[in-house]
């Protein structure tokens, strides 16, 4: 027999009126629907559509923490700004560590090596100071520069790399004088005087190839003087330890 589905009966129940489709031309032995028939069906819907729903919210879940393989790496950024310096770290030991270049042995105690240290390897001395000219001292005295010979050496002075004051040059026209303050050539300024009187001999002439011997000094005042000699041409070779 054929089905056919016609529009809804309402049905009443307790709650409300219920629309239900009903079948004609069933089944001799189909039953009406009942109100109870009728819930426990809607039931078992809610019951299906919310257990669809738990299902759907598991499968996303899935799909989120799904993930492919790892692509390939991007280009490099650029470099970031240099941080601020660290903390000095503590010093490693180097006792027995061998010592290189220049020196021999082991630290804490190495040696220089010999034949190490040459010329070119030491500090260059100061210039030279030369007596007279602008911002050194002045000659005292009468004393000037000689001006004679092919090379003539004004009066200078310097202190090396090992500390050693150099004086010479060649002067005349001055006092020759062997007591402190009265004769004095020029002033050595602080740092550049002996801690005592230093004497050393000196070539004088009468300008004509007559030598007189004398004798220059310096003293821990500063001064430099001719104490005896002919004032017409004194050579002025001083060398010592401040």
């Amino acid at each position: 027999m054929k089905r056919i589905l016609v529009p809804t009966l309402a049905v009443l129940t307790t709650a409300a009126v219920v629309s239900v489709p009903v079948l004609v031309g069933g089944p001799a032995t189909s039953k009406a629907t009942t109100p109870t028939a009728l819930a426990k069906r809607i039931s078992a819907v809610t019951k299906s559509q919310a257990k669809l729903a738990a299902q759907q919210r598991a499968l996303a879940k899935k799909l989120a923490n799904l993930k492919g393989p790892v692509g390939p790496a991007g280009q490099i950024g650029p470099a970031g700004q240099i941080g601020a310096t660290g903390a000095q770290g503590v010093p490693g030991p180097i006792a027995g560590v061998a010592a290189t270049g220049d020196l021999t042995g082991t630290y804490p105690a190495p040696q220089i090596a010999t034949g190490a240290v040459t010329s070119t390897k030491l500090a260059a001395a100061e210039p030279w100071h030369i007596v007279g000219t602008v911002g050194e001292p002045a000659f005292q005295n009468s004393w000037v520069n000689t001006a004679l010979g092919v090379t003539p050496l004004s009066l200078r002075y310097r202190k090396d790399v090992a500390g050693v004051v150099h004086v010479a040059g060649q002067i005349k026209d001055g006092t020759v004088s062997p007591t402190i303050g009265t004769g004095a050539v020029f002033i050595l300024p602080v740092g550049y005087r002996p801690t005592g009187d230093r004497l050393f001999s000196a070539v004088t002439t009468n300008g004509s190839n007559v030598i007189t011997p004398g004798w220059v000094g310096a003293f821990s005042s500063g001064q430099v003087t001719v104490g005896v000699g002919n004032n017409a041409y004194v050579s002025v070779e001083m060398t010592f330890i401040p």
